[in-house]
This record gives C-alpha cells, sequence and structure tokens, in this order.
C-alpha cells in the first residue's frame, strides 16, 4: 500500500474543494430561436432540470445569458421558477443582440427549477439562455450571545452577595 506524500495529500484536499465548489452552482438552458409560439399572456415551459440533491432547499442568486435574434418581441417575460416560487426577466426580447448576463433575484430551490415565457402581444419567442443558479453554502448561525447584566438604577452600585463566616472560639485542652 502506497502512502501519500504532502503533495498527494494536498492534491487530494484541493480536488475535493474543487468539486465541492462547482457543485454550489447548476445551469438551465433554452433555445428557441427557430421559434416558440402562443397567444398573448400564456405560458409556455422552455426547459426544466432537476436541482443536484445536496442543493434543494438553498437561496441561490439566479442569473440570465439571454441571446436575442434580430428580431424584437415586445413584453415577453421569461420566468425562472421553483418551489413555488419566481424571478422574471421582463421584456426579454426587448433589442436584439446579447446584453450580457443579468441577474434576476435570489430563488429558494426545490426538486426540480423551470425556465418558462410569458407571451407578448407577438406572441412569438425567437431566442436563447442560459440560466446560472449559484448556490452558496448556508451561513451557519451566530453563536448565542453572552447574558446581559439585570436592569440598574441610574447611580446605583451592584452589590455581589456575601457571605458570613462563623468562627467557633478556639477551645484548648489540656
Amino acid at each position: 500500500m502506497r502512502k501519500l506524500g504532502l503533495v498527494g495529500a494536498i492534491t487530494v484536499v484541493l480536488a475535493l474543494t474543487a468539486s465541492s465548489a462547482a457543485a454550489a452552482s447548476f445551469t438551465l438552458s433554452f433555445d428557441s430561436t427557430a421559434g416558440s409560439f402562443g397567444a398573448e399572456g400564456t405560458v409556455l415551459e422552455l426547459a426544466e432540470t432537476t436541482t443536484p440533491a445536496d442543493l434543494v432547499g438553498r437561496t441561490c442568486a439566479v442569473t440570465i445569458d439571454i441571446w436575442n435574434n434580430e428580431s424584437v418581441h415586445q413584453d415577453n417575460d421569461i420566468i425562472v421558477a421553483s418551489a413555488g416560487t419566481s424571478v422574471e426577466l421582463p421584456d426579454a426580447e426587448a433589442q436584439p443582440g446579447d446584453p450580457g448576463p443579468q441577474p434576476l433575484g435570489s430563488l429558494v430551490v426545490g426538486a426540480t427549477v423551470t425556465a418558462s415565457i410569458r407571451f407578448g402581444p407577438d406572441g412569438i419567442l425567437s431566442a436563447r439562455a442560459d440560466i446560472v443558479l449559484d448556490c452558496p453554502e448556508p451561513t451557519p448561525p451566530a453563536p448565542p450571545s453572552p447574558p446581559t447584566p439585570g436592569p440598574s438604577t441610574p447611580g446605583s452600585v451592584a452589590v455581589a452577595p456575601t457571605a458570613t463566616a462563623v468562627v467557633a472560639p478556639a477551645r484548648l485542652t489540656g
């Protein structure tokens, strides 16, 4: 059996740390550049992914990187939803091209995450997007504060309780 040297042990620790850090985010993507269609106000699911089990219940920062064809379709909203809550990118196709990554807010993730479109008056979506959910480790609770002293009257001095010792007189025996 081989023993790991110091460099080998550090490499293993770094690999475990890197894999833990990588597991703290996941991506949901859709491609509707060929067109997705629906009546104004209707919602169509574009993509769904399963949340990694160790991330379920975490609060995740949601960022979308959307790319739109040259066509502009006003009032199309992209909705990212999980566990009954959602964040939105309003008017997602207001301009052509790639506006770059845009933060959408935070979402507590459940077992699945979906991306949907709520159609505007044109009833067409012609865009693609990568949606990144970054789910940092929960912050451990702060330790409890030490107890605070009881109330006091201004100008008074707190006196600690005192004990009285009783000493018996010495007895001489002869």
